[in-house]
């Protein structure tokens, strides 16, 4: 608990604050800059316990008077300095919590640490009062300011501060730690991409109902919008505009959503078989164009697995019926590798008789991610909701304006 092994990544900040306590060179003021879900509260905290730990070593031993105090809520010198759910931290918070309290020494430790969570929300006047305090600080007086936006805060202040930037885990790193939640793999992959190495974020969307429905919502709506021709494509616009408050996150699930469909669709191109095809169980090839494979996706005959052309498992959902739609031979696929239909007789279909959407070229893939970009940069410069949106629906379509 309040320890750096809690926290997932930032190994160059650890040892950094490590180095500092092992060879007696901390400073009196930090910024630890990044967003929220990165770590910044959870390093704060380990540093601080670090700090007044009996034991003196660059970990917290977590058995001392000192630490179970700390992990107990109930430190006499670290003190904690916050919104407390207001918009700012203003300057009566910053004399009475922080000024006043650096007037005398430690109530029982080495140290008097404070902790300022949404720093970059302290008013000019707010930071000013913390500016006189860490200018001639007090040999006791540790800082330690949590920011989002480090340049919002003042240069004298900030040239007063070791800056600390915290940077984004690598998306194994992400789902791996997902995973270890009980997140299943399909949705860690994409939580752990959609999050951009931010941590705190991937578990606070694995624990969100919201969001699953928001993103299966949006895929729904891409998959619609691309059998779409301009007029129908604009019809869709009501689907955006009730999420308007959220459409930061509707763009960028479907820019991940683009992205990934472009790589896949690139592999495939390098693997030289656009489509699906029969294979060995070695996966060696077996007879070229055709996939054949039961519902369940477990192999037909002994010997055989239906794979794509990378060798992964094919998608389960699909059935053979002949052309007018009625059963042919239940619990079969049978498609050439470009998707396109069996003539004469069988045709691939969904389940449900509706056809399959053949899939968009490399260059259809990349336009439709441009087309989600430029939406995006626009609504970011204050362009017209409705306008901005609507462009990239006609964009998306399958005849692009």
């Amino acid at each position: 608990m309040n320890a750096y092994g809690d926290i997932i990544g930032q190994a160059g900040v650890k040892d950094h604050l490590r180095k500092a306590v092992l060879r007696g060179r901390v400073s009196h003021a930090y910024v630890f800059g990044g967003a929220e879900g990165m770590g910044k509260a959870g390093l704060a905290r380990a540093f601080a316990k670090t700090l007044q730990c009996l034991a003196g070593k660059d970990e917290p031993c977590g058995v001392c008077a000192s630490c179970r105090a700390f992990d107990g809520g109930n430190h006499p010198d670290v003190f904690y300095v916050g919104l407390a759910g207001k918009k700012s931290i203003g300057v009566n918070d910053v004399r009475e919590k922080i000024v006043r309290e650096m007037e005398t020494r430690p109530y029982s430790y080495r140290y008097k640490v404070f902790i300022v969570d949404g720093a970059e929300t302290m008013t000019p006047e707010a930071q000013n009062a913390l500016l006189k305090t860490i200018e001639e600080p007090a040999s006791y007086g540790v800082f330690l300011l949590l920011s989002a936006n480090p340049a919002l805060l003042l240069p004298t202040v900030r040239s007063r501060c070791i800056l600390l930037k915290l940077t984004p885990i690598l998306p194994t790193e992400a789902e791996s730690l997902l995973l270890s939640k009980g997140v299943p793999a399909e949705r860690a992959a994409f939580l752990a991409a959609y999050a951009q190495g931010n941590p705190g974020l991937a578990l606070r969307l694995a624990e969100s109902e919201d969001f699953t429905e928001l993103r299966d919502e949006t895929l729904a709506e891409a998959e619609k919008i691309h059998g779409l021709d301009c007029a129908e494509a604009l019809s869709r616009f009501p689907a955006f505009e009730k999420y308007r408050d959220r459409i930061g996150e509707v763009l960028d699930i479907l820019l991940l959503f683009y992205r990934d469909a472009l790589v896949d669709s690139e592999a495939r191109g390098k693997n030289g078989a656009p489509g699906l095809v029969v294979r060995k169980a070695d996966c060696s090839p077996m007879q070229p164009g055709l996939v054949v494979r039961k519902a369940d996706c477990s192999p037909i005959q002994p010997g055989l697995v239906v794979r794509k052309a990378d060798c992964s498992p094919m998608q389960p959902g699909l059935v053979v019926r002949k052309a007018d739609c009625s059963p042919m031979q239940p619990g079969l696929v049978v498609r050439k590798a470009d998707c396109s239909p069996m003539h004469p007789g069988p045709v691939v279909r969904k389940a449900d008789c509706s056809p399959i959407p053949a899939r968009p070229t490399a260059r259809e893939l990349l336009t439709k991610f441009y087309a989600v970009l430029d939406a995006k940069r626009a609504l970011a410069a204050n362009a017209n909701f409705q306008m901005a949106v609507e462009v990239m629906l006609m964009r998306l379509s399958r005849e692009p304006a």
